[in-house]
């Protein structure tokens, strides 16, 4: 079998108490899956932890580490999903997902999630061909999911994959951030550490080895996913602008359509020099507290 290729558990696979239904998405370090919790047959989400380029899966169901350097990567790797999934669990706030267990089991590891009815907001841009979703739109999401990351700031956590894909907007409204499985410590990146990357919405030292990340790299990635809120579509990634920056201020592509308030935030949020973005949730919602009222 290639270490490339991901095989998910089946459907009816019983893990310490909770039973896979579907798989729901997959990524480069886990897979996530609709499952049911045994005791009470609540629906739940449950993360297990699956990098696809460091391990295989086993007839048994067994995550297998590859051999040599994978195996030490997916070792640390692991102890990290794990300790980091405590922490989350600890946390409790109106707009980050609740953990609601996590386990060793199957040899590796898996983080329970609360489920909610509702859609992610890239479901929604992806309705909306050209974007353009209302400012009063965009403030009512990224206010309260600022908030829920200045939590994990504050824990010495981030979050490092905030994208619309991973703001969840509950049937009854409220923004819920979701996919914690890149969150860390901030610090800089250690050799051989693969970050996650998603394109567009990764700042650039999340692409490099030894970059210094921090809550600034999140406010990168918020800033790009208010922006693709405007146009529809991921900003140029951080890498090609790197390269040659060729992305328009927003304070130009959107003047006239939203607030200058609004774009100047985005911009400063988005800055290629981490020293030159806001370095924390505060200091970036002070920017734009004209949230505070459409969320009251």
């Amino acid at each position: 079998m290639s270490a490339t290729t991901v095989v998910p558990l089946e459907a009816g696979r019983v893990v310490r108490g909770y039973r896979v239904v579907k798989l729901l998405s997959r990524g480069g370090f886990s897979l996530v899956y609709g499952a049911v919790r045994l005791r009470d047959a609540r629906p739940v989400v449950l993360k297990e932890y699956y990098p696809a380029s460091l391990a295989r899966r086993e007839g048994s169901g067994q995550v297998v580490p590859l051999a040599g350097r994978e195996a030490r990567l997916f070792d640390y790797a692991r102890r990290l999903f794990f300790q980091e999934s405590a922490l989350l669990a600890g946390l409790h706030h109106p707009h980050i997902v609740p953990v609601l267990d996590f386990f060793h089991a199957c040899g590796t590891v898996y983080s329970v999630m609360a489920y909610f009815p509702g859609v992610t907001l890239q479901q929604i841009l992806r309705h909306r061909r050209r974007g353009e979703l209302p400012e009063t739109g965009i403030l009512r999401v990224f206010g309260p999911i600022c908030e829920g990351l200045a939590l994990l700031h504050e824990n010495g956590l981030v979050h490092l994959d905030v994208k619309p894909g991973n703001v969840y907007l509950r049937r009854d409204g409220g923004p819920m951030l979701l996919d914690f499985g890149a969150a860390g410590k901030a610090r800089p990146l250690m050799e051989g550490e693969i970050p996650v990357v998603s394109e567009g919405y990764s700042p650039p030292e999340q692409l490099v080895r030894g970059g210094e990340i921090g809550p600034w790299s999140d406010l990168y990635a918020v800033g790009a996913s208010m922006r693709a809120c405007m146009e529809g579509r991921a900003p140029l990634s951080s890498r090609r602008r790197r390269e040659v920056d060729r992305l328009e201020p927003a304070v130009e592509a959107f003047d006239g359509r939203y607030s200058s308030r609004l774009l100047q935030a985005v911009d400063w949020a988005m800055a290629m020099d981490p020293e030159a973005r806001p370095q924390s949730v505060a200091e970036f919602l002070a920017a734009w507290p004209q949230w505070r009222r459409e969320v009251a």
